[in-house]
């Protein structure tokens, strides 16, 4: 039912080729998904109403990838970025940590806190660069980023800018709990998203059914953001009211 002839052309010449000639056509768009395979050039498209959309992405991702050097089994424009990734990964986890066990005042904490914000920022930008690298396998990943950076934004902002009159005016003496459910919000996602990725490569671990790791991250840090509500939201509840000296984070 369907035909395609092979040319001998770019990918980039081939979709737009086809492209121009479908949207010529009057007839009526009813979409139509399934992958089309034609004489071992697996070329992959979309069927709107009989008219085939060849996947230009794909198409031109697989005439790169041939001509990309391949380190430890992975194409370079996908390794560079996961070993920068990874490294990222590793100081989010150590500066995260190291903001939360800091005294919560001036000084040490909120430094922690930047250094953790900064790193963060990096593995955002490396796991969009590698969830777009494989979107059909790694998509999830891209979305658990956009959360964790934004509770990670949301968290830091609420102390960084909690003078700000828009600020205050939002949040009240409340910053103090959208920095403590940010901050750690962000901290639970990063390592959602590193057991859901990794745990099957993990002795151990990987005997556990998958949903363990979308809600095993969350259940650990209930305990921290209930205690740290209790500690340090009361004092900003008395900073407020006019005793020094009291606020806490």
């Amino acid at each position: 039912m369907l035909s395609l002839r092979k040319q001998r052309q770019l990918p980039h010449d081939i979709c737009h080729a086809q492209i121009t000639s479908n949207f010529t056509s009057l007839l009526p768009v009813v979409p139509l998904y399934f992958p089309v395979q034609a004489d071992r050039a697996q070329y992959t498209g979309i069927l709107y109403a009989g008219w085939w959309f060849p996947d230009c992405l794909h198409l031109e991702q697989q005439q790169s990838k041939r001509n990309d050097p391949m380190i430890d089994g992975f194409p370079l424009s996908f390794f560079l970025p996961l070993v920068v990734h990874a490294v990222a990964g590793l100081l989010t986890g150590v500066t995260g940590l190291m903001a939360f066990r800091a005294p919560k005042r001036r000084e040490r904490h909120p430094r922690w806190g930047t250094r953790y914000l900064w790193a963060y920022t990096v593995v955002f930008l490396t796991a969009t660069i590698l969830s777009g690298e494989r979107w059909a396998a790694d998509a999830y990943l891209f979305f658990l980023a956009v959360i964790g950076y934004g509770f990670a934004l949301g968290g830091y902002g609420a102390r960084r800018f909690r003078q700000v009159p828009q600020v205050r005016r939002l949040l009240g003496k409340q910053w103090v709990v959208a920095h403590i459910i940010g901050m750690i919000g962000s901290y639970v996602v990063m390592w959602t998203a590193f057991y859901v990725d990794n745990a099957h490569l993990i002795p151990g671990l990987n005997a556990l059914p998958p949903l363990t790791f979308w809600v095993l991250p969350t259940v650990i840090a209930l305990p921290f953001v209930v205690l740290s509500l209790f500690r340090f939201a009361p004092k900003t509840t008395r900073a407020v009211r006019g005793e020094p000296g009291k606020e806490g984070v």
